[in-house]
């Protein structure tokens, strides 16, 4: 299906631009060719007052000068006096030319009142017309219609007037206008190649995301239905089992039914969140937000759990104190919890989960300047009971949000387990992306990851992977300040 529409666009798109090139090519062809052939006729009027200049003030025209202005003008004479024409006319016209001056001459008699036949004319000025004749014989110098620039005039002279009729061929002109005629159709046909090529990988590049989309949705199809068929398969054979009389202790398949049930309800709730996503419909609630309280009562509700696995659970805090975050608490917390139970469900019975907080950013001198704070010391914070929480959040706030500027928080998941491959770092937030060994534990369906970096992303926010140093697996969130 995205090959057609590819092929589709690709033609669609090259027909669009080519119309519009070609209708371009065709208006700049018709101005230049306009332009070519005005620049022609200004030459020819040009070169026809020398001319007619010279006849008029020489006494004597010589064979040899009006041969000579013949090909430096490029043009055809017929010079007549007292309407008898001269000797060079007489030996150098042949039968088609000789009807070309005909047709030239009966059109300045109509037209324009010239009798070149007429031995009287004008006594002080030369009474001139300009114009062109269509000639439809071929000859050797004139081609089958082709139209020909001509002019008539009458020059007076003291012994009477003399009538010139000069042609000038546009054969140069029109070979010159075929080539540029073929000079733009092959700029035009090289640019309606080029537009194809720029159509097929244009369109190429705008279809590849629907079509990772659409391939990553199959694939989301695909293993949901996965997920969601093994809870059910259970439950249908604990079901069968009970309403069959072969289970020992149908309370126990009971809560076996249940709890995948619940299951169920986890991953369903999961893929509404990340459809929620998908369509920009899912909406965060911002408030101002102590971090290092947060964490720590993040870090405290973990414990226990730390504790009967064997983990040194580990919690780092600034010593100087934290500006509020403006954030979602509730996702925040959520992001924590999917990190710490991805470190808890990965991580070796004997290896160190740390849990920790860094700010950096601007605040303000008395005097008005700022000045920067790492804040990179940390205090390793372990309270067995609620007083030494409050004892340690008893520190005053001396900075708030509307006085940082460029700052940023960083909350760090580290453990010094065996770590994520290079290969599955790449693909580590994709749905339904599980590293091998938690595919046996059922509490972990592949969308934890996808759902916090979402979150993450809802506050402008990221979330990175990364070595911890000496082995291990570090999550990193990136929280901008206000």
């Amino acid at each position: 299906m995205f090959h057609r529409l590819h092929t589709q666009l690709t033609l669609f798109c090259t027909f669009i631009t080519g119309l519009i090139l070609i209708l371009m090519v065709c208006v700049c062809l018709l101005i230049s060719e306009s332009g070519l052939r005005q620049q022609s006729r200004s030459s020819f009027i040009q070169n026809l007052s020398s001319l007619y200049q010279e006849i008029q003030d020489d006494s004597t025209l010589s064979l040899e000068w009006l041969s000579q202005v013949s090909h430096n003008y490029g043009v055809l004479l017929q010079i007549t006096d007292r309407g008898i024409p001269l000797f060079y006319q007489q030996i150098a016209e042949n039968t088609d030319v000789s009807a070309l001056f005909d047709a030239a001459r009966q059109i300045a008699a109509a037209q324009y009142k010239i009798d070149l036949d007429s031995s009287s004319g004008p006594q002080n000025k030369i009474q001139r017309a300009e114009f062109s004749v269509k000639f439809r014989r071929q000859t050797q110098d004139l081609s089958s219609g082709t139209d020909v620039w001509a002019s008539a005039a009458l020059i007076p002279k003291v012994s009477g007037s003399i009538g010139v009729i000069v042609l000038q061929p546009l054969t140069t002109l029109s070979a010159r206008i075929w080539r540029q005629r073929l000079f733009f159709g092959a700029a035009c046909l090289a640019g309606l190649l080029l537009l194809f090529l720029f159509s097929w990988h244009f369109t190429a590049r705008m279809l590849a995301p629907i079509e990772e989309n659409r391939r990553r949705q199959t694939q989301f199809i695909a293993a949901a239905s996965h997920e969601l068929r093994s809870p059910l398969t259970v439950m249908l054979s604990c079901i069968s089992a009970v309403r069959n009389g072969i289970a020992p202790d149908p309370d126990a398949y009971l809560g076996t039914v249940e709890a995948e049930g619940m299951r169920m309800s986890r991953l369903i709730g999961d893929m509404l969140m990340l459809a929620n996503a998908d369509n920009h419909s899912w909406h965060i609630h911002p408030a101002p937000v102590e971090l290092d309280t947060l964490l720590l009562e993040t870090w405290e509700s973990f414990e226990t759990l730390a504790h009967s696995r064997g983990f040194g659970w580990e919690i780092r805090l600034p010593e100087d104190p934290v500006p509020l975050c403006v954030c979602d608490r509730e996702r925040i917390v959520q992001v924590l919890e999917i990190l710490i139970d991805n470190a808890f469900s990965y991580t070796p019975e004997g290896c160190r989960i740390c849990l920790s907080l860094e700010y950096t950013g601007q605040r303000k001198n008395p005097d008005g300047t700022f000045r920067t704070h790492p804040l990179k010391k940390y205090r390793n914070c372990m309270p067995r009971d609620r007083s030494a929480k409050r004892q340690l959040h008893s520190i005053p706030e001396t900075g708030s949000a509307k006085e940082q500027s460029s700052s940023t928080f960083c909350i760090c998941v580290s453990d010094n387990g065996p770590g994520i491959p290079d290969a599955q770092k790449e693909i580590i937030f994709e749905r339904f992306q599980r590293l091998d060994d938690s595919r046996k534990d059922k509490s972990h369906f592949g969308l934890g990851l996808p759902i916090a970096k979402e979150i993450i992303s809802l506050h402008g926010g990221t979330l990175t992977l990364e070595d911890t140093p000496g082995g291990g697996a570090t999550f990193r969130i990136l929280l901008p300040g206000k």
